[in-house]
């Protein structure tokens, strides 16, 4: 222990260093009678980043996870001096957010901007499922013309805000055919260029392709009767989509057949679950052999992962069976981290779920719900230092995120508006229902203005194509209070804590 005036920085030369290449840590403690000082602590780090996860098991079935993200550069973290913070209230509001929620489904002729932009307003979502259109092409090559306009397809959704599941067909409806296996991986390939050049756009893919509807069913060429005929269409999605994308496949017969142990990892995993004809009875119009089914565990460990998506199903000759209240929607909903969903079909349990009032509630639980808990920092730094700011949060909604996505924080100038930045961490690590505690520094530059600086909390897109746009950015889970408010023009929240710089 030592004994200084006036302070000191944190650093090998005051304090020696007992552990050469080790994280060190100063804790100061101001002895004046009258301080308003909170004691703090100053970190020197000269370690490469790393992040330390503890899981404590709760008296339920959800496991929370912290996880604390170490600064990624070698800087010294001035945190010494008064400290200020503030917590925020949540929301319930069903907030449209990208990579989850309900889903609706344009035709070709509505991919475009305009068009798009009035389904976000109409339905409240930012996802779409388009549907390739190959029915033309079932004995034929794509054309190069057809790539071109499915290109254009999605650069109207990045205009509109939007992204995409997209599931390529050959027919939508019961008795149209498909085409053989060999010009279905012929055109699997042909779409691997389009598909990559629109990543930014297309988080998932349906598989799509055999039979009718593409939900593979009712194969005209008898690819859904061969295990070797959709092994080969799997692995050919798998090759040609890019690492970022989750391809979701209907039969959930075929997962144990291809990964014997349900991937539980997201590194491993990139195979994802749709179902078709969700909660239409037991066995999910035969998805599974009943709810008892061992494959239901499975799925829901898979799902951790890689996500659940669907859409109901009427079971109009036993109507009875529909397991169709609230309750079961929202039971299996956060047992199978649901996803997303189409919001219009089949109607009798959308309607059943408005009039049982838990539409918006299973609308607001899909995907990743994140909900900022609080924020902490000093409340004054000089120019040419760096500051860390302390983030708390939570994932309250079903499934993690899928897309790797930072958290930054923004200093903005009450005065000019000028911002500073900085940003840590890697938002898909936090799980459904896990919390995360988040140190981001931020550098303040030499040349930056002195003055008050808003503390602001985002999460923007990684696509340097949507990084900067702020309807790709996540809308945390929190209601506006006071000057505590989401700035839908910069996709930013602001905490109404300020930084004084000097």
């Amino acid at each position: 222990m030592k004994s200084f005036a006036n302070g000191v920085e944190c650093n090998n030369a005051n304090f020696g260093d007992p552990a050469p290449g080790a994280e060190k840590v100063c804790w100061s403690e101001v002895t004046a009678a009258a301080s308003t000082t909170t004691p703090t602590t100053t970190t020197t780090t000269t370690t490469t980043p790393t992040t330390t996860t503890t899981t404590t098991p709760t008296t339920t079935t959800t496991t929370t996870t912290t996880t604390t993200t170490t600064p990624a550069d070698t800087t010294t973290v001035v945190t010494s001096g008064p400290t200020t913070s503030a917590t925020f209230t949540s929301s319930s509001a069903d907030f449209p957010n990208p990579e989850r929620g309900w889903y609706v489904t344009p035709n070709d002729g509505e991919m475009v901007a305009s068009t798009l932009s009035g389904f976000v307003s109409q339905w409240g979502t930012r996802l779409f499922l388009y549907r390739i259109p190959l029915d033309n092409y079932r004995s034929s090559a794509l054309p190069q013309s057809f790539l071109d306009t499915l290109n254009t397809r999605f650069a109207a959704g990045r205009a509109a805000g939007v992204k995409f599941i997209v599931q390529a067909t050959y027919n939508y409806d019961s008795s149209g055919s498909d085409a053989p296996l060999s010009l279905v991986l012929q055109h699997i390939a042909q779409l691997k260029p389009v598909l990559a050049q629109n990543a930014d756009v297309i988080p998932f893919m349906k598989a799509g392709f055999i039979g009718a509807y593409g939900e593979w069913w009712g194969s005209t060429n008898g690819l859904d009767a061969s295990d070797s005929s959709r092994a080969a269409i799997k692995d050919a999605l798998l090759a040609n989509t890019p690492a970022s994308t989750i391809v979701h496949f209907t039969a959930s017969s075929d997962f144990a057949k291809w990964y014997p142990n349900a991937p539980s990892t997201a590194a491993s995993a990139r195979v994802g679950f749709h179902n078709d004809c969700y909660l239409a009875n037991d066995t999910d119009a035969h998805q599974f052999a009943g709810l008892s089914d061992p494959m239901r565990d499975y799925v829901k460990t898979m799902t951790q992962n890689t996500g659940f998506g669907g859409e109901t199903c009427d079971n109009v000759s036993n109507p009875e069976q529909r397991r169709i209240s609230c309750a079961q929607a929202i039971s299996e909903g956060a047992a199978y981290h649901q996803t997303w969903l189409n919001a219009g079909y089949a109607q009798v349990f959308l309607d059943s779920w408005k009039s049982g009032g838990c539409y918006s509630q299973i609308g607001s639980l899909m995907g990743y719900r994140l909900q900022l808990d609080s924020v902490n920092h000093v409340t004054t730094a000089a120019r040419g230092t760096t500051i860390a700011v302390n983030v708390n949060l939570r994932n309250v909604g079903w499934a993690r995120m899928f897309s790797k996505r930072p958290l930054v924080v923004t200093l903005r100038n009450k005065s000019t508006g000028a911002t500073i930045t900085g940003s840590a961490g890697d938002l898909s690590s936090v799980s459904a229902g896990a919390s995360a505690q988040i140190a981001v520094n931020v550098s303040i530059p030499s040349g930056a203005a002195v003055g008050n600086y808003d503390v602001q909390i985002s999460a923007p897109d990684i696509w340097s194509t949507t990084a900067s746009d702020a309807r790709f950015a996540v809308r945390f889970g929190n209601a506006d209070s006071g000057s505590q408010a989401w700035d839908a023009s910069t996709g930013r929240f602001t905490t109404a804590t300020t930084l004084s710089v000097q």
